[in-house]
């Protein structure tokens, strides 16, 4: 995986297009292991998802927002989130920086890792 927070992503169920709709997922971050359940919805220009059950979390909304600009696409990645426990804020920090590096140089990378190896 492309994400080394994730430990185990299930399929439970797919959409009418076979892609997944809702996943469950086993993500560690910061020594923090929690099973998340979300679902998906896709568009064409975008893939969004929300959180329907989890341990640490109470809530969360994440998408990626594609926009073509020539020769290239500007993503754009939006999350909210609301946790279950307080955290430190150096701890919370932390987190957060760790999931905006995964969403965007993460995502980055394999995108050019996919494009040389096709």
């Amino acid at each position: 995986p492309w994400s080394p927070q994730y430990q185990k992503a299930e399929i439970v169920a797919t959409d009418d297009e076979g892609r997944p709709r809702t996943v469950r997922q086993t993500v560690k971050t910061v020594g923090i292991t929690d099973e998340l359940t979300v679902e998906y919805t896709w568009e064409p220009a975008k893939v969004s998802w929300v959180l329907l059950k989890a341990g640490q979390l109470k809530a969360q909304q994440c998408s990626y927002t594609l926009t073509p600009q020539g020769d290239n696409t500007k993503v754009r990645f939006d999350i909210t989130v609301e946790l279950a426990i307080p955290l430190p804020g150096f701890l919370l920090k932390k987190v957060m920086k760790g999931a905006l590096e995964v969403a965007t140089d993460g995502l980055r990378k394999q995108v050019h890792k996919v494009k040389k190896s096709g």
